[in-house]
């Protein structure tokens, strides 16, 4: 046996050499892996205290770092139109009760582990119809269902994240129950998610500027579509 080995030490070699870069790389995949799911975001929307509209939006961030929420968004559709607006902060009908900023803002930085109430499902949609004068299809229920976008930053990154979660308005006699079209939140992280996330931001920053000419509107408008067609 030990004449074989001698023999054949060449290849013995070369196979000992392949084995081992084989073992690197599978422990090099399993440290990359660690730390890429380390430094992914987690972002969760969910309903809390009910099931209905007026149950409360709650955001959590169960990424390993901090996250800081820019902005946050509602979209009404009634299956054939869409409204949309940044709900991020109360109104000039709601600022009357507020008495700090946190009371006035859903923006601030989210710890690993921890959740932010941002509000009653039901005053974020009304904060979004206000916003584009239509107030009166929320309270007659013309729309059916209802998506709310968060788009923050995470740690150390440079471009924006987010996550996006859509809910059915059921209604059930005088009640509207949110019922969630999918177990879990939509992830906003491949490049383009991020890209259409930033172009809500600029398209927000925009619009809260100065008064929308009709060309602006116009622009607005393609801005959105752009977006939900990247979501």
């Amino acid at each position: 046996m030990w004449i074989w080995i001698n023999e054949n030490s060449a290849g013995l070699n070369v196979l000992l050499s392949v084995g081992t870069m084989i073992v690197w790389i599978a422990y090099f995949q399993i440290l990359f892996s660690s730390y890429t799911r380390q430094r992914r975001t987690k972002i969760l929307i969910n309903r809390g205290v009910g099931d209905g509209v007026e149950s409360r939006c709650l955001i959590s961030n169960m990424g390993a770092e901090p996250l800081y929420i820019i902005s946050v968004f509602a979209v009404l559709s009634d299956g054939k139109e869409q409204l949309e607006a940044a709900v991020t902060d109360k109104d000039s009908t709601e600022v009357e009760d507020v008495e700090t900023v946190r009371e006035g803002t859903s923006q601030g930085p989210l710890m690993s582990g921890e959740f932010k109430d941002i509000g009653r499902f039901s005053e974020l949609m009304a904060r979004c119809a206000r916003a584009n004068q239509r107030e009166a299809q929320v309270i007659g229920g013309c729309f059916d269902s209802l998506a709310i976008v968060v788009v923050g930053a995470y740690g150390a990154e440079d471009r924006a994240v987010g996550a996006k979660r859509s809910f059915t308005l059921h209604r059930d006699g005088e009640s509207t129950v949110l019922v969630p079209k999918s177990v879990s939140t939509l992830q906003l992280r491949s490049r383009r998610d991020r890209k259409a996330a930033e172009m809500y931001l600029q398209n927000q920053l925009r619009n809260g500027r100065q008064p929308l000419s009709g060309r602006d509107r116009q622009d607005s408008r393609s801005h959105r579509s752009r977006c939900d067609a990247n979501w």
